[in-house]
């Protein structure tokens, strides 16, 4: 079973947990969730778009590392959605 853990906690194998990831240009807030496995694996996704920010699994010696190249706040996502569109 999964749990939600309290804004800005560490995340927990097996759990999700919500974190600012800033605000859109007309002032929307936009968050990450951040889900954990029991191995330790992470997926991070934003509720803009549902974006897939970052991702950690671990290599063949069991270090986790970022497969994903995201952004670090929301503003990369709405320069890039706005290029994008013109």
């Amino acid at each position: 079973m999964t749990t939600m853990a309290p804004v800005g906690a560490t995340p927990q194998p097996g759990s999700t947990t919500k974190k600012s990831f800033g605000k859109t240009p007309d002032g929307q807030p936009v968050d990450l969730y951040v889900l954990t496995n029991k191995s330790g694996a992470e997926a991070s996704i934003t509720n803009y778009g549902g974006a897939l920010v970052s991702l950690k699994v671990p290599d063949r010696n069991g270090k986790l590392a970022d497969v994903v190249l995201g952004y670090d706040n929301v503003d990369g996502y709405v320069k890039t959605r706005a290029t994008l569109a013109r």
